[in-house]
């Protein structure tokens, strides 16, 4: 979603994220943005480690708050591996 420094402003909006469900990974998350079948923007976060996204939702106003639920979906988003410790 646009640009580095872009992305730099909407994470420091976000609520902390917990670390990727599938690979572990604890830091490196991009913000993205699709279009669903009926043309509506929706927002994920995804590891860019493994490329895992999380739950879509979809933006009412393209605001940071859409992006806060995104990154409360993420966190909600349940495990389907056993990581190890």
């Amino acid at each position: 979603i646009g640009s580095p420094a872009a992305q730099d402003i909407l994470a420091a909006a976000l609520p902390e994220l917990k670390p990727c469900p599938f690979c572990g990974n604890p830091t490196a998350f991009n913000l993205a943005q699709s279009k669903d079948r009926f043309d509506n923007t929706e927002l994920q976060v995804q590891c860019d480690v493994c490329g895992a996204k999380g739950p879509s939702t979809t933006a009412k106003r393209y605001l940071a708050t859409d992006w806060q639920l995104a990154a409360r979906a993420w966190n909600n988003f349940p495990s389907t591996q056993i990581l190890p410790q």
